[in-house]
């Protein structure tokens, strides 16, 4: 069961844990989705021994684990030497879709400073490219041994083709995301009655 919350969402772990031969239909959800990606891990991999590089992957990876737990966000999958994650947005309104995305962009954040210190503290230079996307995307269970939960929709290709043309310890947010965050600082200063001058900073960017 453990295992199983692990691997799912709690709400889809719960049901498979209370029948574990339901049929779960895929559902559609909104989501910001995450896409990082080791940008040097090739030539890593021709300087150290295969024990030195999966240690060095598995302490990163288990730091990020930590993050995102900490931000209630979900780890969806590592491939290789990218790391997929999403935040389930739950509601339509402007306050969740701007928390979801400020956790996801301070879980980026702490993923670069991660790698800043496993560099100096243990002399392999690590580095990464991340992408954040956000939209719609149909999530489900596909298939019978070791389940895993899919999530389909344009938020997950975005975020990879932004993480490919980020730059080198770089985030690269869409412009959905972007969006998003500006209508949220926009709504908090009209609800505190605080003047936003000529607009956040950065506001008009895509890398964070």
């Amino acid at each position: 069961q453990t295992v199983l919350c692990d691997l799912l969402p709690e709400d889809v772990a719960a049901t498979l844990v209370d029948n574990p031969r339901a049929m779960l239909p895929p559902e559609k959800k909104e989501v910001v989705a995450l896409h990082l990606d080791l940008c040097n891990f090739t030539f890593i991999s021709q300087l150290i021994s295969p024990l030195q590089l999966i240690r060095a992957i598995h302490e990163v990876f288990s730091e990020f684990d930590d993050h995102l737990m900490m931000h209630g966000l979900f780890k969806v999958d590592t491939i290789g030497d990218a790391y997929v994650a999403v935040g389930f947005v739950h509601s339509s309104s402007v306050e969740d879709s701007l928390y979801t995305c400020q956790s996801m962009m301070n879980v980026a954040r702490l993923m670069l400073a991660t790698l800043a210190k496993y560099r100096k503290n243990q002399d392999i230079d690590l580095r990464c490219r991340i992408g954040i996307s956000r939209g719609s995307v149909y999530a489900g269970v596909l298939g019978k041994l070791q389940p895993r939960y899919q999530l389909l929709g344009k938020p997950m290709r975005v975020a990879e083709e932004l993480e490919g043309n980020s730059m080198v310890d770089g985030v690269h947010v869409s412009e959905e995301v972007v969006a998003v965050v500006v209508a949220g600082v926009a709504e908090q200063e009209n609800e505190y009655g605080i003047s936003g001058g000529d607009g956040a900073d950065g506001a008009t960017g895509g890398t964070a």
